[in-house]
């Protein structure tokens, strides 16, 4: 499994000419302006990282949709599997052959809405659970809680609120200092020491 951690404020210059038509012509429909920069980084190192593992041209990339919107490569054909999760100015990129994949990744920051989201989905022994815990303890138990919940939705390609009782194998990691991240793994998820981790913010771009 690698990851790849992703300055999304770098600015779309260094990643806008991989993309498609489509990928522009959604950045420019976006009404807020730092979205839409965010979203050509994040598709175009998107593109760009897949492309090196693939040694294929970025830009003939072709992906396709699952029911809920999952991309996977369409072309060329390739083991190769990934997901892209982003929030703010981060986004996270896991990648692995012949299993499916999912990931997640959130800001630690308190959520108004914690509580609610527990009562309804996990039912009242579970809010009691939360309500009684301290903060800053609440609110990373939920985010823990909610990026498991989103990474495993992810790997199998489906609505986040029909995966209560999924029990696909995740973990919970910290992929720099104030954010939560999970992933999930079909095949099961390998050892710490063996996952390959790179980062690409302004200061380490590749050539």
């Amino acid at each position: 499994m690698h990851l790849w951690l992703i300055d999304l404020d770098i600015g779309p210059a260094h990643f806008e000419r991989y993309l498609d038509n489509e990928e522009r012509n959604r950045a420019g429909r976006m009404l807020d302006a730092a979205g839409s920069r965010r979203f050509v980084t994040a598709r175009g190192c998107l593109r760009k990282i897949v492309g090196d593992y693939l040694t294929f041209d970025a830009r003939s990339i072709a992906f396709r949709y699952g029911i809920v919107g999952k991309p996977e490569i369409a072309h060329p054909s390739s083991g190769l599997r990934f997901n892209l999760s982003h929030s703010g100015h981060l986004a996270l990129l896991a990648l692995t052959w012949q299993s499916d994949i999912g990931v997640d990744i959130e800001p630690l920051k308190p959520r108004s809405n914690m509580l609610p989201i527990v009562r309804k989905i996990l039912g009242v022994n579970s809010y009691e659970a939360l309500a009684t815990m301290p903060e800053p303890e609440r609110t990373v138990r939920f985010i823990e809680w909610w990026t498991t919940l989103e990474a495993r939705a992810k790997c199998d390609g489906k609505g986040v609120f029909s995966q209560i009782d999924n029990r696909r194998p995740a973990v919970n990691f910290e992929p720099e200092s104030g954010w939560i991240a999970a992933v999930a793994i079909a095949n099961g998820i390998p050892a710490i020491s063996q996952w390959v981790t790179h980062r690409v913010a302004e200061h380490v771009l590749w050539h």
